[in-house]
């Protein structure tokens, strides 16, 4: 048998979405922070391969997940500078989009320009 959630409660009968996790973990839902902070485990562990391989001074991270950049940023950080090349964590500053959720839309405008 599963935990009990405030996720099944907010997702009704639909699908569970993004938002509801979000929203159940603002409300100190414990399966909500849980997932929350694999989650932003697994970006920290994706960002410090991207660092790896290309040793940019900047990572943008834009779309869905900036919304709730502030939820995530701490844990993040906290992977990144736990398991980055200390060369390459000092240099990449890992930043939220300016363009936010629209980062995918202008980019494409771009391409098409």
């Amino acid at each position: 048998m599963g935990r009990h959630s405030l996720i099944e409660e907010l997702s009704g009968d639909g699908p569970i979405k993004a938002e509801h996790v979000f929203e159940a973990a603002g409300r100190g839902d414990s399966l909500a922070l849980d997932i929350i902070n694999e989650e932003a485990f697994y970006l920290g562990i994706g960002i410090c391969n991207i660092m790896a391989m290309y040793n940019p001074e900047r990572i943008a991270i834009g779309g869905g997940i900036s919304n709730q950049w502030d939820m995530l940023y701490h844990k993040v950080m906290e992977t990144v500078n736990d398991r980055a090349l200390k060369q390459n964590a000092k240099v990449c500053r890992v930043i939220k989009a300016k363009l936010g959720t629209d980062a995918g839309v202008v980019g494409a405008a771009a391409l098409t320009i």
